[in-house]
């Protein structure tokens, strides 16, 4: 089965309805340019008293490794997501558990997913401006071209009812969801989630 994440998170009830509509990961964005953008000691309170088995994905973009650190340790995560042009000497110092996101702009930038240390890779839609969260639709023809690859790949960019059945179809390790089920950004429309999770866990 395909797993889910929601990202983007900035507050509890959206923390709390995600878990309720049993997603895997749930996702934080630790870079300041961001609209989703939420502090450390934020996601301590959010988090406290759940009861749902899942993990805690940091998003963060071309930052230091030793904010990272500080970052993973005060915000009790899993796993860190590197969204920026961190390379592959980068991760390797970073010594946590990562994914890397890799912006697809073409099938030459599939190459750079065989660099990487993670089995898991995190594609999503290239912008010449912004570190995702464009709701930009990524491209079928490379995700498949992504998938050929030896790791585990996540999907990413412009998830939506018009083309997520076809995203399924193609199997991937997983699916990254956030500006199509929001309100605006930074909260989240519950009934754009559930029906959105609904079609995915077909």
């Amino acid at each position: 089965m395909v797993k889910i994440k929601i990202c983007g998170i900035t507050n509890i009830e959206d923390y709390n309805n995600a878990l309720s509509l049993g997603v895997d990961f749930t996702g934080f964005i630790f870079y300041d340019r961001s609209k989703r953008t939420i502090k450390p000691e934020q996601i301590r309170k959010i988090k406290r008293n759940n009861i749902y088995f899942h993990k805690r994905v940091g998003v963060f973009v071309n930052e230091s490794i030793e904010i990272i650190r500080e970052v993973y340790e005060l915000a009790d995560l899993d796993i860190i997501q590197l969204h920026g042009d961190e390379s592959p000497e980068y991760c390797q110092r970073l010594d946590l558990p990562y994914w890397k996101c890799i912006r697809i702009k073409n099938f030459d930038s599939i190459n750079l997913i065989q660099e990487y240390s993670t089995e898991i890779i995190l594609i999503d839609t290239y912008s010449e401006n912004l570190y995702g969260g464009t709701g930009k639709s990524i491209d079928l023809l490379l995700v498949k071209k992504a998938l050929e690859t030896e790791k585990e790949i996540i999907v990413a960019g412009g998830i939506s009812y018009s083309n997520v059945k076809d995203i399924i179809n193609l199997k991937p390790y997983a699916i990254d969801i956030n500006s199509s089920i929001e309100k605006h950004p930074g909260k989240k429309d519950f009934n754009k989630m559930s029906e959105l999770i609904k079609i995915i866990r077909g």
